[in-house]
């Protein structure tokens, strides 16, 4: 994967790159550390559990210690210079709950990523086997943990949002980043 961001980077067309993991090899963050040059434009984890019952549920990693490489990929995530992203599928009345705020903090403190990305769970695809529609939050429940997130991390602010798509974003205060990005440099 590295060595494609390097290839798009040197395309002339190319105006940004993103990539999404659920963060399960550790050695991809560590060639990342390694290589600037095949740091994207913008990189995400997504981060959908609190703890490591919860991470069993609701990832079903192909990796018997998924929770402690979600967990190492975060560390070494958090020393990256690239526009970071914590993103977070909010599933109504499972992932959601107050008493998961704790596991929120210590997760995100220790990924120290510039922006947290609130979604709603949508029932789509596999995930229908697992959960139902009623876990689909409405925007204005995922409005809601965005704003009760924010306050509880303390350094992060709500900053923008997308209601047709149920999205909120969370901004870390002394992020370097703005969360457009100006323009895409090769």
């Amino acid at each position: 994967l590295d060595k494609m961001v390097i290839y798009l980077k040197n395309l002339p067309k190319t105006k940004s790159i993103f990539i999404v993991t659920n963060a399960q090899i550790p050695e991809f963050f560590e060639k990342l550390k390694d290589d600037s040059t095949a740091l994207p434009t913008q990189l995400y984890i997504s981060v959908d559990a609190p703890n490591r019952e919860l991470f069993d549920k609701i990832n079903i990693s192909l990796y018997v210690d998924g929770w402690e490489r979600l967990q190492r990929s975060l560390k070494i995530f958090s020393e990256l210079e690239t526009r970071k992203v914590i993103r977070f599928t909010q599933i109504k009345g499972l992932n959601d709950l107050d008493d998961h705020l704790d596991g929120y903090k210590n997760l995100i403190e220790l990924g120290n990523s510039d922006f947290i990305e609130i979604k709603a769970y949508m029932h789509l695809g596999m995930s229908q086997g697992r959960h139902t529609k009623e876990q689909m939050p409405e925007y204005g429940e995922v409005e809601a943990f965005a704003k009760k997130l924010s306050v509880h991390l303390g350094n992060y602010k709500y900053v923008d949002t997308a209601p047709n798509s149920r999205i909120a974003l969370l901004q870390r205060v002394d992020s370097p980043y703005n969360i457009y990005i100006d323009k895409f440099e090769n």
